[in-house]
């Protein structure tokens, strides 16, 4: 197992209607012709990213929620990689196919997982999910959504309903413009801009965002609830390129994509 998980805080209680809504702080309108192409989802797409560790222990956020009834109990999970300074971990994903649950989604799997980026909370996953976000309305993003069984669930009479955490991974709006999720509004996703300038595709246009991660205002400052940052560059055709964690401006871990395998056109 390489992860570890601190105790959980809860947040907030919210009506299922509620969680999962985002908010666009501004119109989408796009810098690209076609920014869709900087997030290819054909069916059998794979990426072998590199993980760098340049410190001890990255650190980890997800906002994991928990059904149970007509309501859902929000928990904030924080915690750290279990990595080592000056080592390299894999990441394989795999777009295994199209979701019967969301229209326009794909169902992915982690082929290898070193780290368990995928694994919050202290539970193996189930499912791994990525779908537009307000694609009818011309928004430009990207929601991931990670399902967790009830098995985990951090209850002492369980509902047996599934948990999940969810998250944009992927916005094009206006430079300097976020999208922030309703849920969990510690973890802006901004939207950068165009960067021609990124190691390993010099020349080549690629759209730079970053997530901010505050520390958590209703609990104790502590090793794992410092702010970081993750930015993040996708490339037309291949998606995420590269990723760049910083702890309070330190770098603390590296995402290199290393090998890209195309998948089938529909």
């Amino acid at each position: 197992m390489q992860r570890k998980v601190v105790a959980l805080e809860l947040l907030i209680i919210a009506l299922v209607a509620i969680i999962g809504g985002c908010i666009f702080i501004s119109g989408c309108t796009s810098t690209q012709n076609n920014p869709w192409e900087y997030f290819p989802m054909d069916v059998n797409t794979q990426w072998h990213y590199k993980i760098f560790a340049n410190s001890d222990n990255p650190l980890l956020r997800e906002t994991i929620q928990w059904p149970h009834g007509t309501r859902v109990t929000t928990y904030n999970t924080k915690g750290i990689y279990l990595a080592e300074a000056g080592k390299s971990y894999d990441l394989i994903l795999k777009v295994k196919g199209s979701s019967e649950k969301y229209p326009d989604g794909v169902l992915v799997e982690t082929v290898k997982d070193d780290l368990k980026i995928f694994d919050v909370g202290g539970g193996l996953h189930k499912e791994i999910y990525w779908s537009p976000m307000n694609k009818d309305k011309g928004a430009v993003a990207i929601n991931q959504e990670i399902m967790f069984d009830w098995s985990y669930a951090p209850f002492a009479f369980p509902s047996f309903i599934d948990g999940y955490s969810d998250k944009a991974i992927f916005f094009v709006d206006e430079p300097n413009e976020a999208l922030v999720k309703q849920n969990d509004p510690n973890t802006p996703l901004i939207f950068i801009g165009t960067d021609y300038n990124v190691p390993g595709y010099n020349g080549q246009p690629c759209l730079h965002l970053l997530r901010q991660v505050s520390p958590d205002s209703l609990t104790e400052v502590d090793s794992f609830d410092k702010f970081f940052t993750e930015d993040m560059w996708f490339a037309k055709g291949k998606g995420l390129v590269h990723l760049e964690q910083k702890i309070e401006g330190q770098k603390s871990m590296t995402w290199t994509l290393e090998k890209f395998v195309p998948g089938n056109k529909a």
